[in-house]
């Protein structure tokens, strides 16, 4: 190749063997070597020839549909490398851990490089299977009036039903997801399976919604048309946190191990007063929490130097400063007794009401702080789109402060109920009524603070996503107190992520507009392979079905 010839033409040789382009084409469409081809004649215009530019030949074809496939599998897998390559570099850096030589695996028992291999399997079988599946129901249908078929139908009704049904594509090709037992993390396995199930089910909801399957249909007041019913007022997601949250307190007092480490350090951040350390009891949040625990399993104790000495000896991790804490130097309780060792371990106050007074006065403003910087974050892109007509600053500001001041009551009420909740137990119960249930009915009451977030914008991930780290910390908590057994090999998590994708889905072809979600809309047509290099059909949908779909919030 000379010095004024164009890095992409090739010699003859190359040219006339199919191996190289074959491979190219794996890499790079003919859309983009066309840019690319453009880009570079731009920059050395030397090199641009006439004739090629003229040649019929050198247009951009039309790709290959499995060459496409194959090249969005192997991008998949560079991305996801790529990704955990660099995670990791930086989370050694971050931790200044750095890998031993004895802890070094085989490269293809890695995890950076089973991860991807994991994923990428699944687009491209997934790919496979749908177009498959959904060139073999045409020609099962195409031969609907010939007596074969008759015969067939007439021989396995079910089998014929279900080979020539619309949901039969997206119920096959969710098979693919069986190459997810790739993955080596039984974790990560689990964190895809839940977000996948979560949100097939959230998309199934919309869709049952959407078509009148579960509120029903109504007349329309003006044209007379049945349309589908909406839902009550007081129903929503929100219903869920009740529920989430009395999972979660009791999972972060007895098995701290099993809980949910971003949820944690996030509620620690913003605690103050409460789980401090003080003068006298110099612990760690979840150590606090595991003291409680083990006062919860002796029926409540009162703050004697026996009682403290006794739940010392069961927690190793506690330093010898729990012993300061006599019943002389512990300070008086006005809503509790004056020895009452959980209030003592949760705060430093020396009354509980001022505690939680103290707590809304300065956790509080710093979480509402917190959420309107996020949140005005997300609305930067939109303030250029902005019009005076139709969305004026003014309009967008309130409910910007709107949706900041419901999200920071809601999760300012949360933190501050279950731990208000322990000290009002204190006086409500005796130590034998519900020693360890009273946490569950603490956070319980703690997720009643979800009805003030009811109508956010962003209340419906947040409860879905507190949902998620819930289940998970559930069926860690299940598999450690031998509830259940973990499958063979994480077959239960495969399972949960075939059934979601076949959700996905058969929600995807019924009422593509149920998945409100545009990126996820988006996302599962880019998985079927449809619309070649856009990312499938749902990507750009109408502005009226997006805002409509956007409105529609648990």
């Amino acid at each position: 190749m000379s010095a004024q010839e164009s890095p992409i033409e090739a010699s003859p040789k190359m040219r006339a063997s199919p191996l190289p382009q074959s491979v190219l084409s794996c890499l790079i469409s003919a859309r983009e070597l066309s840019f690319l081809q453009k880009h570079i004649d731009r920059l050395n215009p030397t090199s641009a020839s006439p004739k090629r530019e003229q040649s019929p030949a050198k247009q951009p074809r039309k790709d290959d549909i499995l060459v496409r496939d194959i090249r969005h599998a192997t991008r998949v897998f560079a991305t996801v490398t790529a990704a955990m390559k660099i995670y990791g570099a930086v989370s050694r850096r971050l931790n200044r851990t750095y890998t031993s030589p004895q802890t070094k695996q085989r490269r293809f028992n890695s995890p950076v490089f089973r991860v991807p291999l994991s994923l990428s399997t699944v687009l491209l079988l997934y790919r496979l299977l749908f177009r498959f599946l959904s060139k073999l129901r045409l020609s099962l249908l195409d031969s609907k009036p010939t007596s074969e078929w008759r015969s067939i139908e007439r021989k396995s009704p079910r089998t014929a039903s279900a080979l020539t049904s619309r949901y039969a594509p997206a119920a096959g090709a969710s098979l693919a997801g069986l190459a997810l037992g790739i993955c080596p993390s039984q974790q990560l396995r689990q964190s895809l399976a839940l977000t996948a199930m979560f949100r097939a089910l959230e998309f199934a909801w919309d869709c049952g919604e959407d078509t009148g399957m579960i509120w029903g249909w109504k007349k329309g007041e003006k044209d007379g048309e049945k349309k589908p019913a909406p839902r009550p007022w007081w129903w929503g997601s929100w219903m869920l946190q009740p529920f989430v949250f009395g999972q979660l307190l009791h999972a972060a007092v007895f098995d701290w191990d099993c809980f949910p480490t971003s949820l944690g350090n996030f509620a620690f951040r913003f605690s103050a007063p409460y789980l401090t350390k003080t003068d006298n009891l110099s612990l760690e949040p979840h150590q606090i929490l595991s003291v409680l625990g083990e006062t919860a399993y002796q029926d409540w104790p009162s703050a004697t130097s026996s009682s403290i000495r006794l739940v010392q000896q069961s927690l190793r991790s506690i330093p010898p400063s729990l012993t300061v804490a006599a019943p002389t130097s512990l300070p008086r309780l006005p809503l509790t007794s004056p020895t009452s060792l959980p209030c003592t371990a949760l705060h430093s106050h020396h009354s509980c009401t001022g505690a939680l007074r103290t707590f809304y006065l300065r956790s509080t403003p710093r979480l509402a702080r917190l959420l309107l910087i996020l949140y005005s974050l997300t609305l930067l892109p939109r303030i250029r789109n902005l019009s005076p007509s139709t969305n004026p600053l003014p309009t967008l500001l309130r409910a910007l402060l709107t949706r900041t001041l419901r999200t920071s009551l809601f999760l300012s009420g949360v933190i501050s109920t279950c731990w208000a909740s322990i000290c009002l137990s204190q006086t409500l119960l005796p130590g034998h009524v519900l020693p360890t249930k009273r946490f569950l009915l603490g956070g319980f009451l703690a997720g009643m603070w979800a009805f003030v977030d009811r109508k956010g914008e962003t209340s419906r991930p947040l409860f879905l996503y507190t949902t998620r780290q819930s289940s998970d910390s559930l069926l860690k908590v299940g598999k450690k107190r031998g509830w259940w057994r973990r499958g063979r090999k994480g077959g239960l998590e495969v399972g949960v992520f075939v059934l979601s994708l076949a959700v996905l889905g058969v929600v995807y072809e019924r009422e593509r507009m149920a998945i409100r979600d545009g990126m996820w809309r988006g996302g599962v047509g880019w998985v079927r392979g449809l619309e070649g290099e856009g990312g499938g059909r749902g990507v750009g949908e109408e502005k009226e079905e997006d805002k409509e779909g956007k409105e529609k919030v648990l």
